[in-house]
């Protein structure tokens, strides 16, 4: 996801790493990312419930390093369409494709049909970690709309989209709290149109990057604190808290901002390479988990649950690297896997 047709900035390798990990924090279920609803020591509880919550910085990491990479080029609408829409439906297509078929095998689904398919493209995730796809393809289809958009942003649109997104969080967590729904319809609350807008508005407005990091750091991780105290002090836990996690665009930027202010001089093959190979491990890291969940409870008696399921990801991680890696060496497929 993104482009390297530019000058190479190894900051956004970084991010996309980080991005990647933090997907896959968030896919480890009861063995890491749901641990604080049932660990009793606090250790495993404050630690799995703050990772739980920083996870969730994965996607908007992803869409805003796109947004940096992507939003400030010139290119006219049938080249968004050749070079970006249509090997990314192709993608689409073929991963949707082939999980429907691994669904179908396991009793997921109780056709095998040319309408079967269809149905589980634009209407199914076949499984969870996909509906990325599709706000990925969306967000490409309007590219020239949001670069348009791009072209105006200032400081005020900036901090225009940071007020309207906090409103948007408080609305969310009160509805939560008053026993409603955090599904606030909020234009900045969608993925697409926020955090590719405030990665290409940082991007291109570094000199205030610094000013402003000073301001972020400090307000992120006193929220992040108190979050993580407040949520974990609940005597009971019934589910996920996720709806309470706060704002996490908020950790989003200041991650990025703190990624960004950084040059990487030392490693770059190696940040460039692991970079490139992050949209590859997405696309197969289910099956790569699943393969490896037998790791878990070898593990978990041995070092404990909750460093248990970070080794887990981090093989997890390196596994998809290697497929990946080997994978892009085929003619071909690089081009679509870059």
């Amino acid at each position: 996801m993104g482009s390297s047709e530019t000058a190479h900035n190894h900051s956004y390798d970084v991010l996309r790493i980080i991005a990647i990990l933090c997907v896959l924090f968030n896919h480890t279920k009861h063995y890491g990312y749901e641990l604080y609803i049932t660990a009793a020591d606090p250790f495993t509880r404050y630690g799995s419930l703050f990772l739980a919550i920083l996870c969730k910085i994965g996607v908007p990491l992803f869409l805003m390093v796109s947004g940096a990479l992507l939003l400030g080029k010139d290119e006219t609408v049938s080249t968004v369409l050749k070079k970006r829409v249509l090997p990314f439906s192709v993608i689409f297509a073929v991963m949707f494709f082939l999980q429907y078929l691994r669904v179908y095998r396991a009793g997921g689904y109780d056709e095998l049909s040319i309408a079967g398919y269809l149905r589980c493209l634009l209407y199914d995730d076949p499984i969870a970690p996909y509906w990325f796809l599709r706000s990925y393809l969306l967000f490409l289809i309007t590219l020239p709309f949001l670069r348009a958009i791009a072209r105006q942003m200032n400081r005020n649109l900036f901090l225009l989209l940071i007020v309207l997104q906090s409103i948007a969080t408080i609305l969310d967590v009160t509805g939560v709290l008053l026993g409603g729904s955090n599904a606030v319809a909020f234009f900045p609350a969608a993925s697409f149109l926020f955090y590719p807008l405030i990665g290409y508005y940082l991007s291109v407005h570094q000199e205030e990057s610094g000013r402003l990091l000073r301001v972020l750091m400090p307000v992120s991780a006193t929220i992040l604190v108190i979050t993580v105290v407040v949520l974990a002090s609940q005597s009971a836990v019934q589910g996920t808290l996720e709806s309470l996690f706060g704002p996490v665009w908020l950790y989003a930027i200041t991650v990025f901002l703190l990624v960004t202010g950084h040059s990487f001089s030392s490693g770059q093959r190696v940040l460039k390479e692991a970079g490139s190979c992050v949209f590859g491990i997405y696309l197969i890291e289910d099956i790569v988990r699943n393969r490896l969940e037998f790791l878990i409870p070898l593990m978990r008696d041995v070092i404990g649950a909750l460093p248990a399921a970070l080794v887990f990801v981090s093989a997890a991680f390196l596994v998809s690297l290697a497929i990946v890696w080997i994978g892009r060496r085929i003619p071909g497929i690089r081009f679509f896997l870059h």
